[in-house]
């Protein structure tokens, strides 16, 4: 089954990318025990999350990302939007982002449905 995450060019589709993204690095550092295969799901992550960002690193976090103008959309496995969820909800939101990253996450968790052909 395959999921596509569809983050719109709006403040709310901007946030919740930016939530996602950072998200899901922090959570990485997180983890205690990653297998080479883990680590390879990771990289597919990142790497399609880039492909509908630019670099939004800032002085002392190069690995910032901001979700591209014009918004965008990733297609993933269903086993990759559980990693995403599962390293977000590990994290130790701060209050002030709590209510936000709940909305990011369920909103992944959300995400659409495609089954795949056979």
């Amino acid at each position: 089954m395959t999921r596509t995450i569809t983050f719109t060019d709006t403040d709310e589709g901007r946030r919740r990318f930016k939530l996602i993204w950072d998200g899901f690095r922090v959570g990485t550092i997180g983890q205690k025990e990653r297998s080479p295969e883990t680590m390879r799901q990771e990289a597919s992550v990142r790497q399609s999350l880039k492909t509908i960002s630019t670099n939004g690193g800032v002085e002392g976090d190069a690995d910032g990302r901001d979700l591209q103008a014009g918004g965008g959309s990733v297609s993933l496995d269903q086993p990759l939007v559980k990693l995403i969820t599962t390293y977000g909800w590990s994290v130790q939101w701060m209050p002030t982002a709590v209510e936000d990253a709940i909305d990011a996450l369920d909103f992944v968790d959300a995400s659409p449905e495609t089954k795949d052909d056979a």
